[in-house]
């Protein structure tokens, strides 16, 4: 994803936690999870701010899905939601019994190539 891309991703998020307050954990993972994140309710990084980026190589889905079961295992409660940022190709994992928003780039993966299970959210095109 290109570096308009993330900083649109993380004005997404802000909004949304502007409006819902809550604990937010961010995971970038291209093949597997390269970096963890966690912010409490209205702590968050400046969406403007240079992120230093992790992975890029190739998309499996599965690696974050796997992180969150067992993290949920080990605090024994699993999260809300899991909102997955991301441009569509990659390696889906079997339905993971939790609430899935796929926020798709601009310019990503049409939604009949997405599991017929979680939501399916195009973020617009700036400045539209």
């Amino acid at each position: 994803m290109s570096e308009e891309e993330i900083s649109q991703i993380l004005s997404e998020l802000q909004a949304f936690r502007e409006t819902f307050p809550c604990r937010l954990t961010i995971l970038q993972a291209d093949a597997e999870v390269q970096r963890i994140s966690e912010f409490e309710a209205w702590d968050f990084p400046d969406p403007k701010a240079r992120w230093t980026i992790a992975g890029r190589g190739g998309t499996d889905f599965r690696p974050v899905f796997s992180w969150v079961r067992d993290k949920a295992a080990k605090e024994g409660e699993p999260p809300a939601a899991l909102i997955y940022a991301t441009d569509g190709y990659g390696t889906f994992p079997d339905p993971p019994g939790l609430p899935v928003i796929w926020l798709v780039t601009p310019n990503g993966a049409k939604e009949k190539c997405f599991p017929d299970w979680g939501a399916w959210v195009r973020l617009q095109k700036p400045g539209r």
